[in-house]
């Protein structure tokens, strides 16, 4: 995952494939990136947007899988963002705020480690790792 500035944006056609490349930086470099079959992300790739993008790094440059505009929003699960399109009812954006509250339920839900092994005196390391490492200890 990369965030990056535009610098510009310009498409072409191949035959019936369309393909986008912009030219994006940050403080380490530049890089161009490349989207496929997407013609109208060229009209809101504007020079000095802010944009955050997944994807692998190719000999021609980056290739992205998928993006986001508001690099701000979701910091939780802005590294998890979905890949797939969603559906038409459900938008990335609403399973991203789902996640975040997923994830802030989880935090609050404290110890996993049950009762009995926490009162027998078990690490979580040690009981995460492997039960044996309780039962040495002679508990």
């Amino acid at each position: 995952m990369i965030e990056v500035t535009v610098k510009r944006a310009s498409g072409r056609r191949r035959g019936r494939l369309h393909v986008l490349t912009a030219t994006v930086s940050d403080d380490t470099g530049g890089i161009t990136a490349t989207w496929f079959n997407q013609p109208w992300l060229e009209a809101r790739l504007v020079p000095g947007l802010t944009v955050r993008l997944r994807g692998r790094q190719n000999r021609y440059g980056f290739a992205v899988e998928s993006y986001d505009f508001d690099p701000t929003a979701d910091g939780d699960t802005s590294d998890y963002a979905p890949v797939y399109p969603s559906t038409e009812d459900l938008a990335q954006k609403q399973l991203r705020s789902v996640a975040s509250s997923a994830l802030a339920f989880a935090r609050a839900g404290g110890d996993l480690l049950p009762a009995s092994v926490r009162a027998a005196g078990c690490s979580s390391s040690a009981a995460t790792g492997s039960t044996a490492a309780c039962r040495q200890r002679g508990t």
